[in-house]
């Protein structure tokens, strides 16, 4: 049977974490372990959580394990989680989301049957008054991987990382880059892991429950704190790569994250050149066209901008 690690991040959860636990300790499947991550939660998140598992769960101890940190962020407690798996699958879950309880088993029975390095599936978005399924579509009919990382950065489909389900060897097998910060951590981490690995299989199954009513959640930021956030993951991302970015995970991509940072950087006046000195140069090395997945207007805007100041 294989082993499947659920590694769940928590902090500031009080409300949703009994719900988002019972999920995942009644799972139909045996062979998987829990790691809660205490992201340094100054709530009650963690003791809920630890009576759930004292009074109704304590068959499950032995499989259970807690994580304890100063508060570091999402990508930072993922990281740790990930030290200390020991799956053969890794799953994420947000804590104040849950899943189907039968998601375990048939990602495993699905991982089993195909061997795939990533298994995708559908998630269903519980807003106020109603559940919407919403999923990536099928890219391995679609040209594959770096289709699919392609159609991340362009709007076409979800970069939602917990709903994709991975292989831990490739976590352990290859330098996996964590993002400094919280925007779009899930596309910094879905870019690398999509990248390598060798095949994916497409579930077409909603097993998972993503939460869109939680007034805390790290997404409902203004529009200005969030195009800092995702400039910086995304740069940093390239930076990793700059000395040979054709082969690399952003081969694709790099050239539009080169403008999305230089264009937010002037549309929303953040000191992004300042925080990059070698952002200037990169945009003036790049050609202006189709192939940099960014509007023509707004790549033209850049490099007129870049000429024309003292950068």
């Amino acid at each position: 049977m294989l082993k499947i690690s659920v590694i769940v991040p928590v902090y500031r959860v009080e409300a949703y974490i009994e719900q988002c636990a019972r999920s995942l300790f009644d799972q139909t499947y045996a062979n998987v372990e829990f790691i809660f991550v205490n992201d340094g939660t100054p709530d009650a998140s963690m003791s809920i959580l630890r009576g759930l598992l004292e009074k109704e769960y304590s068959h499950l101890k032995d499989r259970t394990v807690i994580v304890e940190q100063e508060n570091a962020g999402l990508p930072a407690a993922r990281r740790a989680g990930l030290a200390r798996a020991s799956g053969d699958y890794v799953l994420f879950v947000d804590s104040d989301d849950w899943l189907e309880t039968t998601a375990a088993q048939e990602l495993a029975e699905c991982a089993q049957r195909t061997g795939a390095d990533l298994v995708f599936y559908k998630l269903i978005k519980e807003k106020k008054n109603k559940s919407v399924v919403r999923g990536d579509r099928d890219w391995t009919k679609l040209g594959g991987n770096m289709a699919f990382i392609k159609a991340m950065y362009t709007g076409k489909t979800y970069g939602y990382l917990v709903i994709k389900c991975f292989k831990r060897s490739i976590y352990t097998e290859n330098e996996i880059y964590f993002p400094p910060m919280g925007m779009l951590e899930d596309v910094y981490l879905a870019t690398q892991l999509l990248y390598y690995s060798r095949s994916m299989y497409c579930l077409d199954r909603p097993l998972y429950h993503y939460r869109r009513t939680n007034p805390a959640s790290f997404t409902r930021q203004k529009r200005e704190k969030k195009r800092w956030g995702s400039s910086i993951n995304l740069y940093d991302l390239y930076l990793h790569f700059k000395d040979n970015p054709q082969n690399s995970p952003v081969k694709d991509v790099y050239r539009r994250i080169i403008y999305y940072t230089a264009w937010n950087a002037i549309y929303f006046k953040l000191p992004l050149f300042e925080k990059f000195p070698s952002l200037a140069d990169d945009v003036k090395s790049l050609p202006v066209g189709p192939q940099n997945l960014i509007p023509l207007y707004k790549q033209l805007a850049v490099k007129f901008y870049v000429r024309t100041h003292k950068l």
